[in-house]
């Protein structure tokens, strides 16, 4: 008899804490799913900048699931979501508190190019996908100048050189954005990552960390080039042509990569051949040499 009083109070109690809200319908609670989000408060929907969630919970995983509805624009279009699950977060109770799924996060967007300006352009989601690149590659570029400008690493000519990768690759994502604004496209900026790319140099700061740190800008770069390659061969599909931006990317960003990957290879050889007794003192010789500009500055 003790035992059904307690379920009874847990059944009235977790039913107090999900009761119905205007942005769920939770009806009908397991004792399986009470048992699961007891110790969580009553849920909150998130609230968004632009546009609303409509939560609604989910019997089978004892979550809620909210879904990002995007309001309708003056001119009768509706905003658009950012990303491909549809704008669709999941919260979860842990510790006693709701938390949200790590995934990516949905946003309401409006993608409405210049109809004056816009003329055979097909490709602005793939220039915005661009300019986010480029953003995210200059946040690694920076966080690495700062690393090696630490007291118990004192590599200044490294320093330098991450600093110059970050300046222009700012430069490039600035004059992409110009660019989509010039065909009469529309600008899209996304979140820009954490770099993880700084703890992993701090795992290496007494060993290696010159090698590491251009390891990393070497793969950093070719992973905007290889970007800057697929667009490319979009530009060339008969659907889809776009001569001007072909030529734009040939004469600019790709050029520029090609030379850059290039540079951060000759850089990396140099430091590599150098045998494991002697790396300290190869690697603190090339920060001299980058330092002092002899040959190794990053193309503008």
């Amino acid at each position: 008899m003790a035992v059904n009083v307690q379920l009874l109070l847990l059944l009235m109690y977790g039913m107090a804490l999900l009761s119905p809200t205007e942005y769920s319908n939770v009806t009908n609670i397991t004792p399986r799913c009470l048992q699961k989000t007891a110790g969580c408060a009553r849920f909150q929907p998130p609230e968004h900048e632009v546009g609303e969630y409509k939560c609604t919970f989910n019997h089978n995983r004892c979550d809620f699931v909210c879904r990002l509805i995007c309001p309708r624009q003056k001119n009768g279009l509706w905003m658009t979501l950012s990303n491909t699950h549809a704008g669709k977060d999941i919260y979860s109770c842990a510790a006693t508190v709701w938390k949200r799924r790590d995934m990516p996060k949905g946003h309401c967007v409006a993608m409405v190019p210049v109809k004056e300006v816009s003329q055979n352009l097909h490709h602005t989601k793939e220039l915005n996908k661009l300019v986010g690149s480029l953003w995210n590659s200059s946040y690694v570029y920076l966080a690495m100048a700062s690393f090696y400008e630490r007291a118990d690493v004192a590599l200044p000519g490294f320093s330098q050189l991450m600093t110059q990768l970050w300046e222009v690759e700012i430069k490039h994502a600035r004059d992409f954005m110009s660019y989509i604004n010039k065909r009469g496209g529309y600008i899209r900026l996304e979140d820009i990552p954490r770099p993880v790319s700084l703890d992993v140099l701090l795992m290496e700061a007494s060993s290696r960390a010159g090698l590491v740190g251009l390891q990393t800008a070497l793969n950093v770069t070719q992973d905007v080039n290889y970007q800057v390659l697929r667009l490319h061969s979009e530009t060339t599909r008969r659907k889809h042509s776009d001569p001007h931006l072909k030529f734009y990317l040939e004469e600019g960003l790709l050029a520029h990569k090609t030379d850059t990957i290039k540079k951060l290879g000759d850089l990396i050889h140099q430091l590599a051949s150098y045998p494991d007794e002697d790396y300290d003192l190869g690697e603190y010789l090339l920060d001299l040499q980058i330092g002092q500009g002899q040959g190794y500055g990053i193309p503008k």
